[in-house]
């Protein structure tokens, strides 16, 4: 399995990883790779950009119709998976990116088994978990986080790809999102959760996980005493 988690933007971090994704897709395929993005709007040309300079073949595009969640995913969309060398899921709101692979969730899964690039970006990363943390700010009446305009109220959370077995959110303790995902855990909604903040990258390989880019992962879980125990990794470093 090899997988890389970012918890968005294009900074360095993220560069380093889609830099990475297209090396790793260029060796497995031995020529320049076709990789396929699916994404919940127009990509960046920046992003394509990216990787096109890293060395892609052919870059095939596949967006929901904007904040709309698509009523299936399309015949072209899974054909073009079905050959891809590489896979990149990103967005920033996970309703329109679930929706647009909901029939492909199998042939994801197999993909990523059969150890094809991935690279999740911002809510690409978040619905690559078991469980997806949809938005909101609110639990049981509490505020958790700061609130946008454009976010439900009430925090969401539903079945993801199931690429990794954790739960995860974005955006990190910059946006002041570590409180929510706290309060999930102790709350019991999830028994472990993961915060990527913005311009850092977990990568999953072989069983084994690392951390590179600007800031740190987090992860909140629940000990057998009822707690809820954080950590955090920067680097590699744990602390």
């Amino acid at each position: 399995m090899s997988l890389l988690l970012a918890g968005g933007g294009l900074g360095p971090g993220t560069r380093e990883a889609l830099d990475r994704f297209v090396r790793s897709a260029r060796e497995r395929a031995e020529r320049a790779p076709q990789l396929v993005v699916l994404a919940d709007g127009d990509p960046t040309a920046e992003l394509v950009g990216v990787l096109e300079r890293a060395g892609a073949g052919r870059v095939d595009v596949y967006a929901a119709p904007g904040p709309e969640v698509p009523e299936a995913t399309s015949d072209a969309a899974r054909e073009a998976l079905l050959r891809a060398d590489g896979v990149l899921l990103v967005g920033t709101s996970a309703v329109p990116l679930l929706g647009l692979v909901r029939e492909a969730v199998v042939d994801l899964r197999r993909l990523v088994s059969e150890e094809v690039p991935f690279v999740g970006i911002a809510a690409g990363a978040a619905v690559a978990g078991q469980s997806a943390v949809l938005g909101g700010t609110v639990l049981d009446g509490v505020r958790l986080a700061p609130s946008a305009a454009d976010e439900p109220a009430e925090v969401a959370v539903v079945a993801g790809l199931g690429l990794v077995d954790v739960t995860i959110d974005t955006g990190g303790a910059a946006a002041g999102l570590l409180g929510r995902v706290l309060a999930l855990v102790e709350s019991g909604t999830v028994d472990r959760a993961l915060v990527i903040d913005e311009d850092t990258v977990l990568a999953v390989a072989d069983g084994s996980l690392d951390v590179f880019g600007t800031g740190s992962v987090w992860q909140a879980r629940l000990a057998d005493n009822g707690e809820v125990v954080v950590s955090s990794a920067h680097h590699g470093i744990e602390s």
